[in-house]
């Protein structure tokens, strides 16, 4: 065994990418496969986004790069890192309800030591709500469903 040298494998990038790619693909088939209630959609969108939020806090942190993920509440969709996120329904309704640094743009960023912009990020459908909560001090998600 030779040391010293880079050894076969996988970066933690590579896996974090992998694992979003089968989480999004997983969630593509089971909502074919049974669409659901209206809630079941919201909760789906609602998991596609947190999952879209921790992936650009790990690559801001891996990639030693501020990362910005920004909405758009008028297309229904959201992106970051130059590739776009799942389109909601025109029924799912998102927003930016509060941001920690006072941005009034519809954005969160990520830097590279873990930290964040924060936000409360919405989603509602109907009377249902599902909010993303991100930490601007740890750059944590949590989700938060009501209604």
């Amino acid at each position: 065994m030779r040391y010293g040298k880079a050894t076969a494998g996988f970066t933690l990038l590579e896996l974090l990418v992998v694992l979003a790619l089968v989480a999004v693909l997983t969630a593509s088939v089971l909502s074919l496969v049974r669409p659901g209630s209206e809630t079941g959609r919201l909760k789906l969108a609602a998991s596609d986004l947190a999952t879209d939020l921790r992936l650009a806090h790990s690559l801001a942190t891996e990639e030693q790069r501020p990362v910005a993920l920004r909405l758009d509440p008028a297309g229904h969709f959201w992106e970051f890192g130059g590739r776009r996120g799942r389109k909601l329904p025109a029924s799912i309704a998102i927003s930016m309800i509060a941001s920690a640094d006072g941005n009034t743009a519809s954005e969160v960023r990520f830097f590279p030591d873990g930290s964040s912009s924060g936000a409360i990020i919405q989603l509602r459908q109907g009377a249902s709500v599902s909010r993303m909560v991100v930490d601007w001090l740890t750059g944590r998600v949590s989700i938060d469903h009501a209604g």
